[in-house]
């Protein structure tokens, strides 16, 4: 039980590991992109699509509107990839020697709460630069962020189920699948059983007898 069990964390650390390693790529790869664009002179959507007479310019970004968008984009992703990169080396592989204690048990609610913040940072980050689409093409925009709305929802029952009474079946099972101990009598075991309940039967006719004397 217990090998079952340190097996099972070791597991699940591992793929622990490799989420935070993603989430950290990810996120440094977004605000990289992100702060380029703020830096840089972003193109009018309204000049853009003026040639079409069915958009309304009153209904369309301004360019601080997405500048600010992808700002705020930004800003999620530097929250990402902080956090992430702190979680992994607080929880994952701590930085100094003999700092093994501070490694959280998998099944703990630490570890979800970092999960379920990392994916709401970066979900929203993708979410802002959605909106800056729809400026632009807002076909590809609005797919977008029905998309993200869609898998949002997803992530958000996927992890309600992971840390209910099912997580151990769902996320790194800690113990393994139940096996009961018990096994059916055989041999003399079965004729020991048959003994003890002609005694048990000839206890309770005595006692029956006892009482309708007494009576």
């Amino acid at each position: 039980m217990a090998t079952t069990e340190r097996s099972s964390q070791t597991t699940f650390r591992n793929w622990l590991d490799g989420y935070y390693n993603a989430i950290i790529g990810t996120a440094a790869l977004g605000g990289q992109i992100t702060f380029t664009v703020i830096v840089t002179d972003i193109l009018d959507p309204r000049t853009l699509r003026s040639r079409d007479p069915a958009v309304n310019p009153a209904d369309v970004f301004s360019v601080e509107t997405i500048r600010l968008l992808i700002a705020l984009s930004w800003l999620l992703f530097v929250a990402t990839l902080g956090l992430a990169i702190t979680a992994k080396l607080v929880c994952c592989s701590p930085p100094f020697p003999g700092a093994d204690d501070l490694k959280l048990p998998p099944n703990g609610p630490t570890h979800a709460i970092l999960i379920l913040a990392l994916n709401a940072l970066s979900i929203g980050a993708f979410f802002l630069l959605s909106l800056a689409i729809t400026a632009y093409v807002p076909v590809a925009g609005w797919m977008g962020v029905a998309m993200l709305s869609i898998y949002s929802l997803g992530v958000l029952g996927l992890w309600l189920v992971m840390n209910t009474g099912f997580r151990n079946s769902v996320v790194a099972p800690m113990v393994g699948p139940f096996r009961p101990e018990w096994s059916p009598p055989r041999g003399d075991n079965i004729a020991s059983i048959r003994v003890e309940e002609r005694s048990t039967d000839q206890a309770v006719q005595q006692v029956g007898s006892s009482l309708r004397r007494t009576v």
